[in-house]
C-alpha cells in the first residue's frame, strides 16, 4: 500500500504540472480572442482543468496518508 501511495503522489504531481501549463495557456488565449463562442469553449476547457486540479489534490491527499518509506526517513 505504501508503494501505491508513493506512485499516486508522483503521478499526481506530474499531472498537476501539466494542468498548470494547460490552464495558463487557456487563460492567455481567452485574452487574445474576441469571438464569444470561442471564449465559451475556452471557459469549458478551463472548467475541466479545475476539475482535474481538484482530483489531483485528492490524489495528493491520499498519498500523504501513507507513512514514509525507510528511504524517506533521515
Amino acid at each position: 500500500m505504501e508503494s501505491v501511495g508513493q506512485l499516486t503522489g508522483d503521478v499526481a504531481h506530474d499531472f498537476n504540472n501539466l494542468l498548470t501549463a494547460v490552464g495558463g495557456s487557456l487563460s492567455l488565449l481567452k485574452h487574445m480572442i474576441a469571438d464569444q463562442r470561442a471564449i465559451r469553449l475556452l471557459d469549458t476547457a478551463e472548467s475541466a482543468v479545475l476539475r482535474g486540479s481538484r482530483l489531483t489534490q485528492q490524489l495528493l491527499a491520499f498519498s500523504r496518508q501513507h507513512p514514509p518509506s525507510r528511504n524517506d526517513r533521515t
